[in-house]
């Protein structure tokens, strides 16, 4: 009985800590392994990611999660993070760290937040990618959403929906990047 007491305070209190983003995309499931069996006909496109930005106008609030706020003041570590997850796709060589580049990105965080209604969760990922450092109207917006049920209102939870909107709007990044390093390297053949 008495561990009962302690284990129904234990989760009061949790329930009043407000949940932190974490700065590294971890999805749990499996539309976030962006490592699926792609085949690399050639060596892989290397791709600089030149800067992540976050243009969100409070760049701490990412909403609400069961009555808790969202804070996500390293959203642009967990946004780089997930940028360079990329690299799982065997076509791809993604890299903050290199000079050498097929192609160069930048990224801005447009809008990251949560929001539970009923008993539902829902994530919202929304992000700006600009190609190449040349040509700055070269850019293109992308979104993830992930909607599920409310099942436990613990931080992992929501985290793991930040992570699945997110990993929406990776594998459309992921094809866009393969899609433009392929006609790269076909005008380069010509």
């Amino acid at each position: 009985m008495l561990a009962a007491g302690a284990a129904c305070l234990a989760l009061a209190a949790c329930a009043d800590q407000p949940v932190q983003l974490s700065q590294t995309y971890s999805p749990q499931d499996s539309l976030g392994q962006a490592g699926r069996a792609r085949a690399a006909s050639r060596a892989p496109c290397r791709v600089r990611l030149v800067d992540v930005k976050d243009l969100r106008d409070d760049p701490q609030a990412a909403g609400t999660f069961s009555d808790r706020f969202v804070h996500a003041e390293d959203a642009p570590a967990w946004l780089r993070s997930g940028l360079l997850s990329i690299s799982r796709d065997p076509r791809l060589a993604i890299s903050d760290q290199t000079d050498t580049a097929d192609l160069a990105v930048s990224v801005d965080l447009l809008k990251l937040y949560m929001e539970t209604i009923n008993q539902a969760k829902a994530a919202n990922v929304v992000v700006r990618v600009h190609f190449g450092p040349s040509a700055p109207g070269d850019e293109k917006v992308y979104r993830g959403a992930f909607t599920s049920l409310n099942w436990t209102g613990v931080s992992g939870e929501a985290r793991g929906a930040l992570d699945t909107a997110l990993a929406q709007v990776l594998e459309a990044v992921d094809q866009d990047l393969a899609n433009r390093c392929a006609a790269k390297a076909e005008t380069r053949t010509r």
